[in-house]
């Protein structure tokens, strides 16, 4: 009876009971960063406390030595739980792979085997020494090289947790800097009383008073559990944030070289981790470029890099990178992906700029009386229109079914009139009245709508053909010429198409307006 009450069997019981009500607490945080690991801690922190307990409260010899072995279910996962927890508070756990999982646990599960097979080797305890007093007893155990290789193994671990810890105070808000400090209080206790133990200045000789240390170290979680919400607030890493932004991030020593970038910098322009060391000139700013802004500690501007469909546009940001003192260290980059706002922009403004000149084509047909005056403007306003090469408009004459060149823009603007088209042909203009619908053609050299001599006769590769009709009367047809290969997609068809029916109708009018001419001359002559 007075072996189960001593001060060693009492606080350690309340040890682990105050490490087991801990971990039970914390299971609503399961989910948070490190949360699940904290649980184990407590755990095992529960366990190695009770087999201490039970082991100083039993008075038989081998059922202490079977409590001491059972002990070191705790004692040897405490530190990796320790160090994994800190891992994963600091948002590090993305570092710890599952090789690199299974390669800390492998040295714990070893020192558990030698503990448990002792006898065989002796390497955990190579001497048990029984110490009575009274009707009391207690375990002298002398310490093996299996020992001490766990003890080296635990601290390494427990100080490189400690360490993450501390840098993750430094770098964060103030209010995870407290929630910091009082886990580094709380793990700091237990580890002052393992060197009593291992230096044997405890008075309690042979006593581990490790277990004791939790009891004070769960008082000072508890208290960080209920005061500074450990667990429900979380410091995010400043490198996973860094890892993670959405924006590119290049950083910049004083000399304009690659310090770090993290991956949507490195997906923006192409390139890898090699490049940190380089110049900036040579991964992403040209010459002309860093020349303008080399100067600059800050500035914003707009970037283009790459050409054609491989262009992309940044909201460029350079802004200076100094230390507490004010001393310039560096600059950082910050590349914002606008390319495709800046295209829906310009394709706002070129369709902006289209009906623009597509109100004016309305215009001109409906205004000018003159044809040839009228098809000759259209024709210059319709190259300017699609930027084309080249722009063709014929007359299309029903009863001697031939064509007939009405003006031009481009290359053969001046002499396209005199043009006779050789009658034994089948002209394009013909063709694509005959359809009665837009003929785009990509590649005038793969067509069945030309022949090559005729193909090979104009500078042109590409061509776009419109018909001119107005109820059924088949006027003519608009030519848009292009002399690279070009793709003509549907919204160009289409505003061709509109285009073609404004020039059709400004044709009728003039049609219309010189029929009336002709009448009121006719009835001025008959009166």
């Amino acid at each position: 009876m007075n072996q189960l009450f001593t001060f060693p069997v009492v606080v350690m019981s309340a040890a682990a009971v105050i490490a087991l009500l801990i971990g039970l607490y914390a299971l609503r945080w399961r989910t948070s960063p490190g949360g699940s690991y904290f649980i184990l801690l407590m755990v095992a922190a529960a366990i190695f406390a009770f087999t201490g307990a039970a082991e100083q409260a039993v008075i038989d010899v081998s059922a202490k030595i079977t409590w001491s072995k059972l002990s070191y279910i705790g004692i040897v996962t405490i530190a990796p739980l320790w160090f994994l927890f800190t891992e994963s508070y600091g948002q590090r756990a993305s570092k710890m792979t599952r090789t690199r999982i299974t390669i800390l646990w492998l040295l714990p599960m070893i020192i558990f085997g030698l503990a448990v097979t002792n006898e065989w080797h002796r390497l955990i305890w190579p001497t048990i020494t029984v110490v009575s007093s009274g009707s009391s007893s207690r375990l002298i155990y002398g310490h093996g090289i299996g020992f001490w290789v766990h003890a080296v193994f635990a601290y390494i671990f427990l100080i490189a947790g400690t360490y993450l810890l501390v840098r993750v105070a430094w770098r964060s808000h103030q209010v995870f800097r407290w929630q910091v400090n009082a886990l580094l209080a709380a793990a700091f206790i237990p580890w002052l009383a393992n060197l009593l133990y291992l230096l044997n200045l405890n008075p309690w000789p042979g006593l581990d008073l490790t277990p004791v240390g939790f009891v004070l170290s769960g008082l000072i979680i508890s208290w960080a559990f209920f005061r500074l919400q450990i667990l429900d607030l979380v410091p995010v890493a400043r490198d996973i944030l860094f890892e993670s932004i959405g924006d590119g991030v290049i950083v910049l020593d004083r000399w304009n070289r690659i310090t770090d970038l993290n991956p949507t910098a490195r997906d923006l322009i192409g390139v890898n981790d090699e490049v940190i060391g380089s110049h900036v000139r040579d991964v992403v700013l040209s010459d002309d470029i860093l020349d303008k802004y080399e100067d600059m500690v800050g500035t914003q501007n707009r970037l283009e890099i790459g050409e054609g469909e491989s262009r992309s546009v940044f909201d460029l940001t350079i802004s200076p990178l100094r230390d507490a003192q004010g001393t310039l260290h560096g600059r950082i980059v910050l590349l914002h992906d606008i390319s495709r706002e800046h295209d829906l922009l310009e394709s706002e403004q070129l369709h902006s700029q289209q009906m623009e000149m597509l109100n004016t084509i309305t215009q001109v047909s409906l205004s000018m009386s003159d044809l040839h005056q009228m098809l000759q403007e259209l024709a210059d306003r319709l190259g300017e229109l699609f930027c084309a090469d080249g722009v063709y408009l014929t007359l299309w004459n029903e009863e001697q079914q031939r064509v007939i060149p009405a003006a031009a823009y481009g290359s053969l603007r001046d002499e396209y009139a005199s043009m006779l088209p050789d009658p034994k042909e089948k002209s394009i203009t013909e063709i694509v009245l005959t359809e009665g619908h837009a003929l785009a053609i990509d590649d005038v050299y793969h067509t069945p709508y030309l022949n090559s001599r005729t193909a090979a006769f104009y500078p042109i590769c590409s061509l776009l053909t419109l018909p001119l009709i107005v109820d059924d009367q088949k006027l003519g047809a608009v030519i848009i010429s292009f002399n690279q290969t070009h793709h003509f997609d549907s919204d160009e068809v289409e505003l061709g198409e509109q285009a073609a029916r404004q020039i059709a109708l400004g044709m009728i009018k003039i049609k219309l307006y010189e029929t009336e001419k002709k009448r009121a001359a006719q009835l001025a002559a008959l009166q």
